[in-house]
């Protein structure tokens, strides 16, 4: 995907995966997917904490529909601030095959990021993840 520029000079990028093989546990492959990303990009985690982000917008904030993602702050570099969101989840195919849907966004900014930033980088995003095995007792779906 080709990142969005913010007027404060900050980017938006997301880019998804597909593994073949279906997940037992949403919350702990989404982590280690979370930590591989960090490291890739040589980001140190500052924190790791979960936000839930709306996947599917209904007709108002009551029928909306959201999943936890779990995310990361760190510095580049250049000093400017990381962040990192990511997801794990199954989607059922229609031959009944189980896969693991992956979905990371990444925001960073030549200084530190600016929670209206953020927010406003959410407002317009609608990430196309399952919700296979969601409840709401059970968020992650495991």
């Amino acid at each position: 995907m080709t990142p969005r520029c913010h007027d404060d000079g900050c980017s938006v990028a997301g880019y998804g995966a597909q593994i073949a093989e279906p997940l037992e546990d949403a919350r702990a492959v989404t982590a280690n997917e979370l930590d591989q990303v960090m490291e890739s990009e040589g980001l140190q985690a500052d924190e790791i904490r979960e936000e839930e982000f709306i996947i599917s917008g209904g007709v108002s904030e009551e029928y909306d529909t959201l999943l936890p993602f779990m995310v990361a702050d760190g510095h580049n570099d250049d000093g400017g601030e990381v962040r990192i969101a990511s997801r794990a989840g199954s989607r059922v195919h229609y031959s009944g095959d189980v896969t693991t849907d992956l979905l990371h966004l990444r925001l960073a900014c030549p200084g530190s990021i600016q929670e209206r930033v953020w927010d406003e980088g959410l407002a317009g995003l609608r990430p196309g993840m399952s919700t296979d095995g969601v409840t709401p007792d059970d968020p992650w779906g495991s």
